[in-house]
């Protein structure tokens, strides 16, 4: 009777596991085709926000020249923490591209995001970290799930929305965008 239950707690647990591979391999697939909102013809929406260092901050300025991966996440979404410590190893790999995740949060204070990095993801990112405290922008952006990503090409044409936390490390994640970037 245990070695039956122990089987069947194997498969159980085997099958979780198998039903995790393929559904985190499946996912840059179910972006493309599902949780991608196609776009094309729509111009980035301006803002200015702070950063952590208290500057100022408008999106054009950060996008004259670069792809930027806009962000919207908050401290209390679990997917939002699950994709952060990926987001920093992503902008670490594409650090010599003209690409940058730009990571707004919605609706905490400085001292809130700064004591969630710090407790969380051992400091600062290597990317810019922006609070719309009140939640303007997010408003204004239409955004209503999180996490949800924008990926903005130079000069402001919104190219793609994902909603949903993306597999930034995945294989096919990285080749999606380094096809875009080439």
């Amino acid at each position: 009777m245990k070695l039956a239950k122990l089987l069947f707690l194997v498969l159980i647990v085997g099958s979780a596991s198998l039903y995790t591979s393929v559904m985190r391999r499946n996912r840059i697939q179910t972006l493309r085709e599902e949780k991608t909102v196609k776009l094309k013809k729509e111009t980035a929406t301006e803002f200015e926000l702070k950063n952590w260092d208290a500057q100022s901050v408008r999106l054009s300025e950060l996008n004259k020249t670069n792809y930027i991966l806009l962000n919207f996440w908050a401290a209390w979404c679990e997917p939002c923490i699950q994709e952060l410590p990926d987001m920093m190893r992503f902008q670490k790999l594409f650090e010599d591209k003209p690409i940058r995740i730009v990571a707004v949060n919605v609706g905490e204070n400085w001292g809130q995001i700064k004591t969630f990095f710090k407790d969380k993801l051992q400091g600062r990112p290597p990317f810019e970290v922006l609070s719309d405290l009140n939640q303007r922008v997010v408003s204004e952006w239409g955004t209503t799930k999180f996490p949800e990503t924008y990926l903005i090409a130079p000069g402001g044409r919104v190219i793609d929305k994902f909603i949903g936390a993306i597999p930034w490390m995945d294989t096919k994640t990285v080749e999606h965008f380094q096809e875009i970037l080439n």
